[in-house]
């Protein structure tokens, strides 16, 4: 029992608290496999595996239930069925989990490094189950890229000097060329505006926003350095910037020529029977004005728009996105921002990192 505590505890750790333990994702497949090694019985094996994953994805989906909450109209009482539904199937998942690992171990009897062997190949196919159909009964190839236990490792350069290493024959690089953080000044900008739920306007935003790059004082990285690249995430301006293009030229003030910056917000266009749709947008901002925009094709289902399946069902309109808004689909596949120094940066918004690429010598962001 302890161990799958200890497990659990050190796996959602890892996933939650990336940037201080992410490392801790090791010790806690170590301690899984230390505890499928030694369970006896069905029983026991289903029982340690439906806890494992109760309190491994429960505590990892903590950030779902606030999501259901506040950025759907779900609602308290539907989001805490819908928060304990998927914790319960991750629960049952988990057991299927141990139960053929288990099993499986008991063809190779005492031996230990095929036991290793197994335990590697049934976790890699559990969590590309994961990654890749978790969702599969909402939607088709709906699944949960972040639980990926590869990610809280990506921080650490030994790791990333690896997976390039035996993947580089078949992956597009994980990292731009080793001169490019040299020539260029890179800078990531933590959000100063809350993505929902907040009291501020399109104007306060904006200023508040011009303030966070006034501090940066940007003008002493101007001759030292090609380009200055600030990146912001998706929904750092959470209003249409299209339709603000003075706060354009209000940063602009504060942002030197030979800078461009990459930001997470939102496009409005026209749509039919005078209706408007509005989008996710990565803008590209340049010499005071809009260089380039890339709007986000995978959205999150139920949170940004209604499931195929579930499109003409007037009730999960009502309970999911009643009163919130709805975000269109881009049209662009692959879109490439091309700066007028030669550097090729591919767009990407949450976990549209996690599909394949066909592009390569491309610098993402």
């Amino acid at each position: 029992m302890l161990k799958t505590i200890l497990s659990a505890l050190l796996f959602s750790f890892a996933s939650i608290y990336i940037n201080s333990f992410g490392f801790l994702i090791i010790p806690a497949f170590i301690v899984l496999f230390i505890l499928i090694k030694d369970l006896k019985g069905l029983t026991q094996t289903i029982l340690y595996g439906f806890l494992w994953g109760i309190l491994s994805f429960g505590l990892h989906f903590i950030w779902l239930y606030e999501l259901l909450i506040f950025k759907t109209g779900a609602g308290f009482c539907l989001a805490t069925c819908l928060y304990l539904f998927i914790v319960l199937y991750s629960g049952f998942l988990s057991a299927a989990y141990f139960l053929i690992t288990r099993q499986l171990f008991n063809f190779v009897k005492n031996y230990l490094f095929p036991k290793i062997v197994i335990f590697f190949i049934s976790t890699y196919l559990f969590f590309y189950f994961i990654e890749k159909n978790f969702l599969f009964f909402i939607e088709k190839n709906t699944g949960y890229p972040f639980l990926n236990p590869l990610i809280p490792l990506a921080k650490y350069k030994w790791f990333l000097f690896l997976y390039s290493f035996i993947f580089s024959l078949n992956r597009a690089p994980l990292k731009p060329k080793r001169d490019f953080f040299k020539e260029n000044k890179v800078i990531y900008l933590k959000p100063v505006v809350k993505s929902y739920n907040n009291s501020f306007n399109a104007i306060t935003a904006g200023q508040m926003i011009y303030h966070q790059l006034a501090n940066l004082n940007l003008e002493q990285y101007v001759n030292k350095y090609k380009n200055i690249i600030l990146l912001a995430p998706e929904t750092y301006y959470p209003y249409p910037l299209n339709k603000n293009k003075n706060t354009v030229k209000l940063w602009s003030n504060v942002l030197p020529e030979n800078s461009y910056f990459f930001l997470g917000s939102q496009r409005r266009e026209k749509g039919g029977k005078n209706r408007h749709k509005i989008f996710q947008t990565i803008f590209l901002l340049g010499l005071g004005r809009i260089i380039d925009f890339y709007d986000k094709k995978h959205r999150t289902v139920f949170a940004e728009k209604i499931p195929s399946n579930y499109k003409n069902s007037e009730w999960s309109k009502a309970l999911f996105l009643n009163g919130k808004t709805k975000f269109s689909l881009g049209r662009q596949k692959d879109k490439i921002f091309n700066l007028p120094s030669g550097i090729k940066i591919l767009p990407q918004v949450c976990s549209e990192f996690f599909y394949k690429i066909n592009l390569k010598d491309t610098d993402r962001v």
